[in-house]
């Protein structure tokens, strides 16, 4: 998967589940800002594991914390650069 790629399924996963802009979702943006609460954050994370075919395991989640966390651990995962 190319960056590219990457990029726009992890916004479309993002934007669909938070269902504001991206112009209100910065890398800094803590989720809990964006209005999730411990399920929503559930969702999502199941959201993004099967848009991209993979596992993220209960103690990883715990440390996503805002959306750059979760889009460099997921790159990190997947080996994209």
């Amino acid at each position: 998967m190319t960056t590219e790629d990457f990029e726009k399924k992890f916004n479309t996963v993002l934007i669909d589940k938070i269902g504001k802009g991206s112009w209100h979702i910065k890398p800094e943006t803590k989720f809990a800002d964006l209005g999730l609460n411990s399920l929503d954050m559930i969702e999502i994370v199941i959201d993004f594991e099967n848009a991209f075919f993979i596992s993220i395991p209960d103690a990883d989640i715990e440390k996503l914390m805002t959306v750059r966390d979760v889009e460099e651990y997921l790159q990190n995962k997947m080996g994209v650069k």
